[in-house]
């Protein structure tokens, strides 16, 4: 009996234990970026702490992990000038439920602080990749 429970609760353990999932910084070859007086930033910080947040909030679809499902998906985004993400597509795609994940959380960013030029806000986009892997 206890070999039995120990069984089931390794198991269960095994089920929970986080799969990574993972956002990266993607360096964007837009000219206008270096023009730019500031770069948008996300909590007052770089494009590292939006991958930082997309890790910490993403979930691997279920059905995508049972059927061992991985890659990486490309997310292009635009930060408006009032600090919204807005016209976020899949540029990548890896297969329908990861990318539907990585849009989902992509879309649901908080607002960001707007990139200035000539000290008004402006509109920047961006291609951020999000890895999906299985350990």
């Amino acid at each position: 009996m206890n070999r039995r429970k120990i069984f089931i609760i390794t198991i269960c353990f095994l089920l929970l234990i986080p799969l990574r999932v993972s956002a990266q910084n993607y360096n964007d070859n837009f000219s206008e970026y270096e023009m730019l007086e500031e770069k948008p930033k996300f909590k007052g910080e770089s494009l590292s702490a939006f991958s930082y947040w997309i890790n910490s909030n993403i979930k691997y679809p279920l059905i995508a992990r049972n059927k061992c499902i991985q890659g990486t998906v490309k997310v292009r985004f635009t930060i408006n000038e009032k600090g919204k993400v807005v016209n976020a597509y899949i540029e990548n795609s890896v297969h329908p439920l990861l990318d539907a994940e990585a849009l989902r959380i992509v879309r649901k960013s908080p607002k960001w602080t707007p990139a200035i030029h000539d000290g008004v806000p402006v509109k920047v986009s961006y291609t951020i990749p999000v890895i999906f892997k299985l350990r």
